[in-house]
């Protein structure tokens, strides 16, 4: 399991395969960064920021995102299913396709139209 409360990866480039499940990466920075083909299952990202990320088939399933930030990123095959998005930000998201399927919390921003029991595709 990794530890990187704060890390700062913003502009980075995951185009591979990003396993990141159950780290510990509190705070961290994913601001404009492009991640395909990850998995961060029950990662613990509290206030971690992916404003302006492309995110595209990445499973965050039961993950921690209290807080997290994911304004103006674009969400395509992206899994919140069963993780605690209170506080999260989505303002200005697009979201392509989206699973928020028992998603626990009050997220902020999510389109009109788009529930956290529901999955969505643009």
């Amino acid at each position: 399991r990794a530890m990187a409360d704060g890390l700062n990866l913003a502009g980075l480039n995951f185009l591979g395969k990003l396993l990141a499940n159950r780290a510990k990466l509190a705070g961290a920075s994913f601001r404009g960064t492009a991640i395909s083909n990850g998995e961060l299952k029950e990662a613990i990202l509290p206030r971690a920021n992916f404003s302006g990320a492309a995110l595209s088939k990445v499973e965050f399933t039961g993950a921690q995102l209290q807080g997290a930030t994911f304004r103006g990123a674009t969400l395509d095959a992206v899994n919140f299913a069963e993780c605690d998005l209170d506080g999260a930000d989505f303002t200005g998201a697009t979201i392509v396709s989206a699973e928020f399927g028992n998603a626990r919390g009050r997220a902020i921003g999510l389109p009109a139209g788009v529930s956290k029991s529901m999955a969505t595709r643009g």
